[in-house]
């Protein structure tokens, strides 16, 4: 039966008197029911920027499958060649001095499916981004390929070069695998244009044609003979630092695999060096696709950037999406990666290779030991497909997508437990968005078919936050009255923007509003809500999935996901998310990759600031809550932001205490406000003292996280510019006091 109640562990809450200061009181003797479920500290991979290409994969060739259209904005590839530039000069400058000069610039912005840097932009001559060829007017992208694309190289008694600017990790592997797929055009035609080698990049194309499939309008003379085919890689001023000939047959597609080894004690960390294709003789070659990867990836994924993620790995994992899982069609990413298809990526723009498909989403969640937490597409996909990819992943192998599971080289089923159909479908920047009874119609007949795959998954139905705070909004109340009996949990996003910000609001009554939103959540919204399930739905207790949480918005000096001012949203977020963990199921932090919290650019890897306030309290997945009283400073603000109403009396501190599964006591302390500092007094009830012997609390340590800005973050080259560090707290009697400096988390940890 849905009562629709709270626990006793709501947060106690009383304003502080005049002159008072703050006291948080600890109450050791009535720890809350039931341990802390691991799944409430998630996280979200989502195909969106640098998460797959340029990240999590340890490929490093950008665009390897030679589309034209790379659906980039100009101000995003731009800047994608500025990160490119910015890196090249860190490598010549070297890191200490490049400190000076770069030290605060956070390179992080890219196309999705592109890294965040590239080096090159030849779009202009008829080449595919971010590839350059030379001479230009000797190749030719936008050809009939193997499977999409191919780029036309045509040497006539020359050399062409198709290559592109990479980072390479020299400072810890030398040796490059790789493969490229080729066809040479066998035919012989009339004519000759033979290159004289004066040709440069500013030529322009009208000389050559071709489409890869026989027909040979360039006027070039081609015969049976082999093309001279070479694979190299080159400094880039032109020096060619190993290179290796690879036989090219006439008449067929073909894939040539290869290694390359650059030399030791050459290349200065990060320095880029160019990755080429080179035809030479006479002839048409083309090139359908290319990749290059370290030798010592692991299962196709970078290790440095997979060490990285095993150290913040989250104890459930969301993908694929996200906005991009409303168009996605799971069977596009299975198979072999040679004939998946290149498609744009019409989510987030950019392109999708499909090269990180469901057995590789399986295949890190295995490594980094997360568990898998999979969105299925309720925009353009059919309850069908739902089913399928159910049966892909948890299916026999004598079912027929388990079968095929099982051909591509997994014969066990994964079975995956959670499973969320659809993702903000009621949003127009959706693809296939409804309104609020088709959403309910979608999830009945998906939840059918899905479960009939597999009775034994767990699913979330696509709740809307929007209903919290737009009056006459029913979308949660429709998805409970329609959605049928197999609906009970429903999801929500915690997305408050910073757009607001600007000339028409304060930044500092933006940064109270969006600090507010969990404290108002706890304390407005989630109540309403749980009420309302339990008057719709009283056979049975409906929980809430909040599968995407943080600061969205790019506005100049506002808190986001990427800087400091997550870390303080984070850390109420988690507060209010362990009090309610009998209504919350699951929550996954924006985002894994792509924004928030892990970044890769170039040969620098390093994670946002709110990463290690996410880790910390990854640890207290199974461990036990205890209530807390607070009397102090409130605060309400009559204009609030996107997805935060004005709200009154939120606590400027918030707290929360731990007994972790190992026996430590920890205490999380957050000061919401962005200018002031609170003197406290934190007393530890019923633990039988602090420092007395045993039996008692034993102080360990005192830690804070803060930004020196509402907006600070780390850099490639200040990794740890915002981490935790010793603060100051004396013990007096059975309890702590501290100084809480503005926009900081501080944990104090107890060996009990």
């Amino acid at each position: 039966m849905n009562s629709g109640k709270y626990s006793k562990n709501r947060m106690v809450i009383r304003p502080a008197q005049d002159g008072a200061h703050t006291v948080i009181r600890i109450n050791g003797r009535e720890p809350q029911d039931g341990p802390i479920p691991g799944r409430l500290f998630g996280n979200f991979l989502e195909h969106l920027g640098f998460a797959t290409q340029g990240g999590i994969l340890a490929q490093v060739l950008n665009n390897p499958t030679m589309t034209m259209e790379e659906n980039i904005p100009d101000n995003v590839r731009l800047s994608m060649v500025r990160n490119g530039a910015i890196l090249e000069q860190i490598a010549l400058m070297g890191e200490e001095k490049a400190r000076k000069v770069f030290g605060n610039i956070s390179l992080r912005r890219g196309g999705s499916g592109f890294s965040v840097a590239v080096m090159d932009d030849m779009r202009n001559m008829g080449i595919p981004f971010p590839w350059k060829a030379s001479p230009a007017a000797f190749a030719k992208g936008g050809q009939k390929g193997r499977v999409g694309n191919s780029v036309l190289l045509a040497p006539n008694d020359c050399e062409v070069i198709l290559s592109q600017g990479v980072f390479l990790a020299q400072h810890r592997i030398l040796t490059y695998e790789g493969h490229v797929w080729v066809r040479v055009n066998p035919k012989t035609a009339s004519g000759d244009n033979t290159c004289d080698n004066t040709c440069d990049n500013t030529c322009d194309n009208t000389g050559v044609g071709g489409n890869g499939g026989g027909d040979n309008k360039s006027g070039y003379a081609v015969n049976d003979a082999p093309v001279g085919l070479e694979v190299r890689l080159s400094r880039r001023t032109g020096e060619i630092l190993a290179r290796r000939a690879l036989d090219c047959p006439a008449g067929k597609w073909i894939k040539l695999t290869f290694s390359l080894a650059l030399p030791g004690g050459i290349l200065a960390k990060g320095e880029p060096v160019d990755f080429q294709i080179a035809a030479s003789g006479r002839g048409e070659l083309y090139v359908d696709r290319a990749c290059l990867s370290p030798a010592d990836h692991v299962r196709g994924f970078d290790p440095e950037f997979l060490e990285l993620t095993k150290k913040y790995a989250p104890p459930i994992l969301r993908a694929p999406g996200g906005n991009f899982v409303s168009g996605y069609h799971f069977w596009h990413g299975i198979g072999d990666l040679d004939y998946r298809q290149t498609f744009k990526n019409t989510a987030w723009h950019g392109i999708e290779t499909n090269f990180f498909g469901p057995d590789e989403f399986m295949s890190l969640c295995e490594l980094i030991g997360s568990e898998p937490h999979i969105v299925v597409n309720l925009g353009d996909g059919i309850p069908e497909e739902a089913a399928a990819w159910v049966e892909y992943m948890n299916g026999s192998a004598s079912t027929t997508w388990g079968a095929k599971r099982a051909a591509n080289g997994h014969p066990e089923p994964y079975n995956v437990r959670v499973w969320e159909v659809g993702n903000e479908i009621y949003g127009e920047w959706q693809t296939g968005n409804c309104g609020d009874s088709e959403n309910a119609r979608r999830y009945r007949e998906t939840a059918k078919a899905m479960l009939a795959a597999d009775p034994a998954i767990e699913l979330i139905a696509n709740g809307s936050e929007f209903d919290f705070y737009n009056e006459g909004l029913n979308w949660n109340r429709t998805l409970m009255e329609e959605g049928g009996a197999t609906l009970n949990c429903v999801s929500l996003h915690a997305l408050p923007g910073n757009q607001d910000y600007g000339a028409t609001q304060p930044l500092e009554e933006v940064w109270l509003a969006l600090q507010a939103q969990p404290a108002r959540w706890e304390k407005i919204d989630l109540p309403n809500i749980i009420e309302s399930s339990a008057e719709l739905c009283p056979d049975r207790r409906i929980t809430f999935a909040i599968t995407e949480w943080g600061i969205l918005g790019g506005a100049p000096f506002s808190p986001s996901v990427a800087n400091s001012g997550d870390s303080v949203y984070g850390a109420s977020f988690y507060n209010m998310c362990m009090r309610m963990k009998e209504h919350i199921k699951v929550t996954n932090a924006t985002a894994l990759y792509h924004g928030g919290c892990l970044v890769r650019a170039g040969v620098y890897n390093y994670a946002d600031p709110q990463m290690e306030v996410i880790r910390r309290y990854t640890e207290f997945s199974g461990g036990t809550l205890y209530p807390v009283e607070y009397s102090g400073a409130l605060y309400s603000f009559g204009r609030g932001v996107r997805a935060v109403p004005p709200t009154s009396d939120i606590p400027v501190i918030d707290a929360a205490c731990v007994k972790t599964a190992g026996g430590r006591v920890v205490a999380v302390v957050v000061n919401r406000h962005y200018g002031e500092t609170y003197p406290a007094e934190i007393a530890f009830d019923g633990f039988g003292g602090i420092n007395r012997g045993p039996g008692a609390l034993t102080f360990a340590s005192c830690e804070m996280q803060q930004g020196a800005c509402m907006n600070d973050v780390n850099t490639p080259l200040a990794t740890d510019n915002v981490a935790f560090k010793p603060h100051r707290a004396d013990v007096s009697g059975d309890s702590i006091r501290l100084v809480i400096p503005p926009r900081s988390v501080i944990f104090l940890t107890f060996i009990s």
